[in-house]
């Protein structure tokens, strides 16, 4: 705990230089939220949200990235709530669901999950995240056929990517096992 308390010190110090960063006050934001410090979460997610306003970013935007922040630390149920919030604001920017996909995906909601990379996938039809997801839980579903579809469309769509090698591996798998 001292390396947050430390962390803590030496962000709060640095809120003297001004102008200051945003993402100093996403990282006290999370410093707070893992202290369990309420009054200090309020503070420092309007801190954030408002220097990310001053910055000219749309709230939405503002949101998003606060989701972001939240989700790299591992908050994933705030970081679906900002998501979330981002997506009332602006429900047609495909990565919002994207990434509110993969929070859920994580957490074990695969219908979710699947609903949310479906509207990714509906807004933007070259997003390679959503299709490798939906073919992961098309997979998982036992619903071969689709899934080598959304796979083949990711590989299609990044075919270098970090995860094209065990896409490609499931692929080989789901072909070999339908005909058998």
């Amino acid at each position: 705990m001292k390396q947050y308390d430390r962390a803590r010190e030496v962000l709060e110090q640095s809120l003297s230089v001004t102008p200051v960063h945003p993402e100093i006050y996403g990282l006290l934001f999370t410093l707070m939220l893992r202290s369990g410090d309420s009054s200090g979460v309020m503070t420092y997610e309007g801190f954030y949200l408002e220097r990310t306003r001053e910055l000219g970013y749309r709230l939405d935007s503002a949101y998003a990235l606060l989701a972001a922040v939240c989700a790299a630390e591992g908050f994933d149920e705030h970081a679906a709530g900002y998501y979330r919030a981002a997506i009332s604001l602006e429900p047609a920017v495909a990565w919002y669901h994207d990434s509110l996909g993969n929070i859920l995906f994580r957490r074990g909601d695969l219908p979710n999950a699947q609903g949310e990379y479906l509207r990714a996938h509906m807004i933007d039809s070259m997003s390679p995240n959503a299709h490798r997801m939906l073919g992961r839980i098309l997979e998982s579903q036992g619903m071969r056929a689709d899934a080598i579809h959304y796979y083949r469309e990711y590989l299609r769509l990044d075919s270098a990517g970090k995860e094209a090698i065990e896409v490609r591996k499931s692929v080989v798998r789901l072909n070999q096992n339908g005909s058998q």
